[in-house]
């Protein structure tokens, strides 16, 4: 081993990529164990900082509230990522050397078969001449391919799979670069959409919204929830639990995609992806002007949490004005129904909503309203509750790596296959004299190390020299 070639060598080992290996699923698990901030909400952190006070600024300080995007996770698996290259680049070299000189036999092969042969067979008297003939069409009734001439003979199988394992090397190796600049060119955020109506994917739709360094812009098109089913069903008869019916529409208003979306089924256009994270109320509101025209409407957008004493969490909602001068900022919640068995997710039975105007001097007291009853606000204008439905939250994501993946899991899973179902197998023989007369002389050699593979071997040897398959003869 050369001097150059050691740190290559050292950084594709063996014992390299487990440490790395340890140190990618060590961050797995603390990512499982604490809670993630997410685009979604960081609510369950706020819970678990709640549940252990000592230990949230360990955990802050570390960065275990955001592993996977944390500097010492994603120094590990740019370490992990090189030393695949590595081992894929070493493994490749000689694998392709092997790849191109698979079936021949040098002269060292030669040499060894004289010397030191694995298997010496007699001859019998008259099957000189037809003893390697016959010997080729038995390997090529097992199916290798064969060559041969007046005294020697080659014979292989599975050739490919000495590819298998550099191949699977650099599908992985490949997989880190795609997924690297997948990452960056990633466009991902949270979309309320009222449930019957449909919003623009554009960057002012999104509650929560993260465009890395190489994002081109969202999509443009219509996402839209037409309805949502609580307690659905798949077709294989899986209980799913609340999942929307999400649509996507072209800019011309052409229907694009649209089904039943819910944990781990999300609706797939292109390199566009909608998840399904969740769903919570939205009371309309309408502005209404001091003669009674409708000025504007919006939708506030309520999540349950058990946690709180109205079983949600209040949200904020901003009003203008016809001519955008006179805004409100309101604070809107919605008490839920409970059960001995916690908040009930759906619109409460009263139809209760509260809503405190926010002003200069802070925020005045909660005014109950019911679909139909207003509220007068300070310059006049009236604030009514025209309805209370239900929004879906969708986690929308623009990634084009995610079909690039897709195509290297097939390359590995094809490379896999051929290392397990293609096993290299050679046999090399040699018609030579003995101290008897005529031998073949034989080297067999199985990757998989199959034994019946060299008792068929043996058994064809036996057969082509004449002698009966019973009979044995002493090895060299």
């Amino acid at each position: 081993m050369s001097p150059k070639r050691s740190p290559l060598r050292r950084l594709g080992s063996r014992t390299t990529a487990i440490w790395l290996l340890a140190g990618v699923a060590a961050c797995a698990i603390l990512g499982a164990v604490v809670p993630q901030v997410s685009l979604a909400g960081s609510g369950a952190v706020a819970q678990w900082q709640a549940r252990y006070p000592l230990l949230s600024p360990v955990a802050r300080a570390l960065g275990l509230f955001d592993v996977f995007n944390s500097l010492p996770f994603l120094l590990l698996v740019a370490w992990l990522a090189l030393s695949t290259a590595a081992c894929a680049w070493e493994r490749g070299v000689a694998a392709f050397g092997a790849f191109a000189r698979a079936g021949s036999v040098s002269e060292a092969d030669v040499r060894r078969l004289r010397e030191r042969p694995q298997r010496v067979v007699p001859v019998a008297a008259g099957r000189e001449d037809e003893a390697l003939d016959a010997l080729a069409r038995s390997l090529r009734r097992m199916r290798l391919s064969v060559r041969h001439g007046p005294k020697l003979l080659s014979a292989r199988t599975g050739r490919f799979r000495l590819l298998g394992s550099p191949l699977f090397h650099a599908t992985l190796a490949l997989l880190f670069l795609v997924i690297g600049l997948g990452r960056l060119g990633r466009c991902e955020g949270v979309l309320q959409v009222p449930v019957g109506s449909t919003v623009t994917d554009s960057a002012e739709s999104y509650a929560r919204a993260n465009e890395s360094p190489l994002c081109l812009g969202h999509s443009g098109l219509g996402v839209g929830a037409s309805d949502l089913v609580f307690e659905y069903t798949d077709r294989d008869g899986v209980p799913r639990g609340a999942s929307p019916v999400v649509t996507l529409y072209a800019r011309d208003g052409r229907h694009l995609a649209g089904h039943h979306v819910y944990p781990n089924a999300p609706l797939r256009h292109g390199s566009l992806l909608v998840h399904m994270a969740g769903y919570g109320l939205a009371p309309v509101f309408s502005l209404e002007s001091t003669g009674g025209s409708v000025i504007s409407t919006a939708h506030a957008f309520v999540d349950f949490d058990a946690s709180k004493a109205s079983g949600t969490t209040p949200a904020g909602l901003e009003v203008t004005g016809a001519d955008d001068s006179v805004r409100h900022d309101l604070r809107v919640v919605v008490p839920a129904d409970r059960t001995p068995e916690g908040v009930v997710g759906r619109v409460p039975r009263d139809g209760r909503v509260e809503v405190s105007v926010a002003s200069d001097e802070g925020t005045g007291p909660p005014v109950t309203l019911r679909p139909g009853e207003a509220l007068t606000l300070p310059e006049g204008a009236r604030l009514r509750l025209v309805s209370i439905g239900y929004y879906a939250r969708l986690d929308v994501a623009d990634d084009w790596s995610v079909y690039p993946m897709y195509l290297l899991f097939a390359l590995a899973a094809a490379a896999v296959s051929a290392s397990l179902w293609m096993p290299y197998r050679t046999v090399r023989a040699l018609l030579a004299d003995g101290a008897g007369g005529p031998e073949l002389r034989a080297a067999v050699s199985d990757r998989r190390g199959d034994p019946l593979f060299a008792e068929r071997v043996e058994a064809a040897l036996r057969e082509a020299a004449g002698r009966e398959p019973a009979e044995k003869e002493e090895s060299a």
